[in-house]
């Protein structure tokens, strides 16, 4: 292909195949199928800084990279001011990943996008992360894992129900946290997303 071209992919199932069979048009030869997909999910993807998975369809041929490139901010402190950037034209829901080394602490952290200075989408862990912990809140599966572990308790809260997305474009976002000795590595991965 060009090499200007962009690989986009959708999420969509078969919900229909339809045919007629006679044995003038040697089915055993061709058969002309008419297919119908759905697609619940009305977006065009690209990777963006998210990882392929193993399985997903992606193959070693396509030039993606297995791991992915997420940009990490330093959280410190009670608070910090990043602005992520998207480059799609439509909104996405990102895996926001906090990780602590093993001498850093951050109590009830609380990851906030502002629109015209105002809270518009908020995630929080009330507890205490530490000691090498990694905590993945998952805005398009709906879940959160703390060390690999499922971990959607009362300890993890949102303030809309699509928990947290990102619009295209940039998007402010704070990250705070109850103390000044406070500090945590946070990741935003996402897919690129189009309509």
């Amino acid at each position: 292909g060009d090499a200007t071209e962009v690989e986009r992919y959708c999420e969509a199932s078969i919900s229909n195949i339809s045919y007629t069979e006679t044995a003038s048009d040697q089915p055993h030869a061709r058969l002309r199928v008419q297919v119908n997909w759905q697609v619940t999910n009305p977006r065009w993807y690209s990777q963006g800084t998210e990882a392929p998975a193993w399985g997903d369809g992606s193959s070693w041929g396509t030039g993606s990279a297995w791991g992915g490139t997420a940009p990490t901010y330093s959280a410190s402190g009670t608070q910090t001011d990043i602005t992520v950037t998207t480059s799609g034209n439509a909104e996405t829901y990102p895996r926001i990943i906090i990780q602590c080394g093993a001498s850093q602490t951050a109590e009830n952290i609380r990851i906030q996008r502002f629109v015209n200075g105002s809270v518009v989408d908020q995630v929080a862990y009330g507890g205490t992360l530490g000691n090498n912990d990694r905590l993945v809140i998952n805005t398009r599966a709906n879940s959160v894992t703390l060390n690999s572990v499922s971990h959607y308790t009362s300890d993890f809260t949102y303030n809309s129900a699509g928990w947290f997305k990102l619009q295209s474009g940039d998007n402010i976002i704070r990250i705070l946290m109850d103390n000044a000795g406070d500090a945590c590595d946070v990741e935003f991965r996402y897919y690129e997303a189009y309509t």
